[in-house]
């Protein structure tokens, strides 16, 4: 029963990792060209002085959170099951 759930769960994952990234290409500038240094340069220089968008701060900020305590709970259940 286990292995079916964990089944479900990998597919569900498969499905939303392939959905997110086909939302994140299509918000891509497309515009933009992946060869010229000097623009990928002053991006960097840009984002480096001025930081983050607030938006990008309230998306990544609390992820990133979910994320670790994902990991950490994930870790800390595998590790009382195998002792």
């Amino acid at each position: 029963m286990e292995s079916r759930a964990s089944g479900r769960a990998a597919a569900a994952c498969a499905i939303a990792g392939s959905l997110l990234l086909l939302v994140g290409t299509y918000l891509h500038p497309m515009g933009a060209d992946p060869n010229d240094a000097q623009a990928a340069l002053a991006a960097g220089v840009a984002i480096a002085y001025t930081g983050f968008s607030g938006l990008a701060m309230a998306i990544n900020m609390p992820a990133n959170s979910l994320l670790l305590v994902w990991m950490l709970l994930l870790g800390g259940f595998m590790w009382r099951r195998s002792s």
